[in-house]
């Protein structure tokens, strides 16, 4: 996002706190401390956008697919990190893992993960597609049941026992791996 468009959006929330007053927006902050929430929001935004596309309202759009979901998830999980910096983390981690394909391969795999292990379904035509519910689904459990499933992921073999080691260490908050969100 640009400078520009960064300030016509400010004085698009500006109108807005004149339009619906300063006590909905500590109200809507309030709501959104709720990762809950925060999932059913990301959820609304990437429909609404969706939608948007599909009418052929144009507006401005960053590469293409790939890369796009990619910065959809990384900006939930910044978003995340201001209610639950730790699931963040390790839901980031996560995510660098999957994208560097030391997990979940193929889309089939990711799928059969998220029915084996009772999580909401993934019914994307793409691995890259997949990610973003399989990921949302995960931000909206707690902390412990997340850490349950995630220990229950075997890394791809690779050669590199050592890096999938810490890889899990890291993931599972085992040892000093000096990183912080």
């Amino acid at each position: 996002m640009t400078e520009d468009a960064r300030f016509a959006l400010l004085r698009d929330l500006a109108a807005l706190v004149r339009r619906h007053g300063p006590q909905a927006f500590s109200e809507l902050a309030t709501y959104l401390k709720d990762p809950v929430a925060v999932g059913q929001l990301v959820s609304i935004l990437e429909t609404t956008g969706a939608a948007g596309r599909r009418a052929g309202v144009p507006g401005r759009r960053k590469g293409g697919g790939r890369n796009a979901e990619g910065e959809n998830v990384r900006q939930s999980l910044k978003l995340l990190a201001t209610t639950d910096p730790e699931k963040a983390r390790v839901l980031s981690v996560l995510l660098e893992a999957i994208a560097a394909k030391l997990v979940f391969p193929t889309v089939k795999e990711l799928r059969n993960f998220a029915s084996d292990n009772g999580l909401r379904p993934v019914n994307a035509s793409s691995r890259d597609k997949a990610v973003t519910p399989f990921l949302r689904d995960l931000a909206t459990r707690p902390i412990e049941e997340v850490r349950h499933v995630l220990e229950k992921i075997r890394p791809v073999a690779t050669g590199g026992d050592r890096t999938l080691e810490g890889w899990a260490g890291v993931i599972l908050g085992k040892g000093d791996h000096g990183r912080g969100s």
